[in-house]
């Protein structure tokens, strides 16, 4: 028996088209899925494990600038720096449910790079604390813009990989984190110890040097990251892939 195939007619000109002849199933087809299979893994994969990485060093790098000064510059108290970490969990919690549902209202890309452009900004912003008070608002709007891509990437990666495709890319995207560990201790060391200034405390630079990567990574993340299937470029897909 013949091999079922699928008719897909693929506008290419004004009024002239080109038949693209795609495979249900055997060998053929298969070559298809894992060359797009590997474009996507290419492309998205190392969007997503590098927001996620940013994500976990501004979230963390508090810790280090604690033991930089942060703590003694500031003139907090008692509980207090305990307490500025908490309000990065309360807006974070009261921020992922309206991000959900702004997700499906808005672009996804843009969603991401400018919730990651915002957060670099709070995150930059730590730099100029003066005291709990501001430290306080910093850490919860950082929490609010945040919630906008931990919940989401996962939500995003299922328009483009089957259920069973999903498993090792989410694992991938979150244990990106574990290097945010790594590398962050390492970052915090080297500004410490090796860069100074006559205005700026190390701990004010250190949150300036990983906060503003990401509002660069941010704007990358709007232009770079895909929104959905249907919406692939023609230069990264082949018609034959984007059916």
């Amino acid at each position: 028996m013949s091999e079922t195939k699928e008719i897909v007619a693929s506008e290419t000109g004004s009024d002239h088209k080109n038949v693209v002849v795609v495979p249900q199933s055997g060998p053929e087809r298969e070559a298809i899925v894992k060359r797009l299979l590997l474009k996507l893994d290419l492309r998205l994969i190392p969007c997503f494990t590098l927001i996620f990485l940013f994500n976990s060093l501004d979230r963390g790098n508090i810790g280090n600038a604690r033991l930089a000064g942060l703590e003694t510059d500031t003139n907090l108290k008692g509980n207090d720096f305990y307490n500025a970490l908490s309000f990065f969990y309360f807006g974070y919690t009261i921020s992922q449910v309206p991000n959900m549902i702004i997700i499906k209202k808005v672009t996804p890309s843009v969603l991401v790079g400018v919730t990651m452009i915002l957060w670099g900004v709070c995150s930059t912003s730590m730099a100029a604390a003066k005291n709990y008070s501001d430290l306080v608002a910093t850490r919860f709007f950082m929490g609010v813009f945040e919630a906008g891509v931990g919940p989401a990437a996962p939500v995003i990666l299922s328009y483009f990989y089957l259920r069973h495709e999903l498993a090792w890319r989410t694992a991938l995207y979150y244990g990106s984190s574990t290097f945010a560990g790594a590398f962050g201790g390492l970052i915090a060391y080297g500004v410490t110890k090796n860069l100074s200034h006559e205005s700026l405390a190390p701990w004010k630079l250190l949150f300036i040097i990983e906060g503003v990567p990401t509002l660069f990574l941010g704007i990358i993340i709007i232009f770079l990251l895909p929104n959905s299937p249907q919406t692939l470029e023609r230069w990264f897909v082949t018609p034959e892939e984007k059916q």
